[in-house]
């Protein structure tokens, strides 16, 4: 009965010793499986990690010609800004001269007028200046 009892108590050690290999080769299987998706997930890190790297360098790098292109907008306004000075102060000086040759035109015309009378006061100056010679001269051989 003793031995009877050992010899089932020895199998079904044997069982259970089975059972537990199985369980160990089943959980040896899952990690192995877990092992595998974790360097999957680590591989799959690794290639978003650059990307990341890539895209911040692209980032920066756009950032930098962003600031670039700002300092020369900022540089070409300013530019045009003394053109606009240049281009309001020409049309201001021109606008003087237009007044001032209009000035000069009015003051022409003016000693334009005043030399034309002068030549005909001469003229009749002149004319007179004649007729009394002429009339002394009809005098004098009287």
């Amino acid at each position: 009965s003793l031995r009877q009892e050992m010899s089932l108590d020895n199998q079904s050690n044997e069982m259970r010793v089975s059972e537990l290999e199985s369980e160990v080769r089943a959980l040896s299987t899952v990690k192995h499986i877990l092992q595998l998706k974790s360097n999957k997930i680590e591989s799959l890190n690794a290639a978003a990690q650059v990307e990341l790297d890539e895209s911040n360098n692209k980032i920066v790098r756009l950032s930098e010609e962003n600031n670039v292109a700002n300092a020369e907008l900022v540089e070409l306004k300013s530019k045009l800004q003394v053109e606009i000075d240049k281009t309001a102060n020409l049309v201001a000086e021109k606008s003087d001269i237009e007044e001032q040759l209009k000035s000069a035109e009015s003051e022409r015309d003016d000693l334009q007028q005043k030399l034309d009378e002068a030549v005909l006061s001469c003229e009749t100056m002149s004319v007179s200046l004649e007729d009394a010679r002429l009339e002394i001269q009809l005098k004098s051989d009287e």
